[in-house]
């Protein structure tokens, strides 16, 4: 499987974003890169990234690194290639934010299909996990880092017909829990944060037709903010289950 790396600059600064072709991630991609720190954008397709590079240039911010990465199809061997080919151009990763998700099946746990289950734990959980583990030894440093897992609400109280989603949702956290844990003797932060109330194509696919002003937009300042403020090196945050409200 090819990884196409392009337009990089050495930056000690560096954070990566999973889905930063698609509304929370490159919401969050714009803010990371407003903030000054060199944004190491991932997607699936090349073609997402080049509007939020081209914004990201225009603005004067740090010129960012646009990665072809398809997670859904690479392996073990894909992501070593990945932490390898981002180990030639930078030391340090401040920072690691998984903000793709994916779409699974909503239906009652018995009438729930076994492959829906396999495919959406795969996804949901298994792909991060091979990602944030490729790049433990850019992110476990002596410098301060931040690893976000975006989650949704599903997965801090079961909720009818959300058995698999739910569930995987629920093992991200403990994830998150569990890296904040063994990674302690590090400067490594690790937390988990519900974007359930933003506005985006996944939340579209889960609630057709919802209706209502409850929702923020990926870029409202309240959802980046609250990435920010995970990202800060001066944030003492981890092993917690955050919201936007803090």
């Amino acid at each position: 499987m090819a990884t196409s790396l392009e337009n990089s600059r050495h930056n000690n600064c560096a954070v990566m974003v999973t889905g930063a072709g698609t509304d929370l991630g490159r919401a969050v991609s714009l803010a990371v890169a407003g903030s000054g720190k060199t944004v190491y954008m991932l997607d699936r397709r090349h073609r997402n990234l080049t509007a939020t590079y081209d914004r990201i240039v225009r603005d004067g911010h740090p010129v960012p690194m646009m990665i072809e990465f398809d997670m859904l199809e690479a392996g073990p061997g894909d992501f070593d290639n990945l932490r390898s080919g981002l180990a030639e151009h930078l030391g340090v990763l401040e920072g690691l934010v998984h903000c793709a998700l994916w779409h699974a099946p909503l239906a009652p746990v018995v009438n729930s299909r076994t492959e829906d289950w396999q495919k959406t734990f795969e996804r949901q959980v298994v792909i991060p996990v091979m990602l944030t583990r490729s790049l433990a030894a850019l992110l476990n440093t002596p410098a301060h880092s931040s690893i976000i897992f975006s989650v949704l609400r599903a997965g801090r109280r079961g909720c009818p017909n959300w058995g698999a989603l739910g569930a995987a949702f629920a093992a991200l956290e403990n994830l998150s829990e569990t890296l904040s844990s063994e990674w302690k003797d590090y400067n490594t932060r690790v937390n988990s944060l519900d974007v359930s109330h933003v506005r985006t194509a996944l939340r579209k696919q889960l609630y057709p037709g919802e209706t209502g002003t409850g929702l923020r937009s990926p870029d409202h300042s309240e959802v980046t903010g609250a990435f920010l403020r995970l990202l800060d090196h001066r944030c003492m945050r981890t092993g917690c289950r955050d919201s936007m409200d803090k």
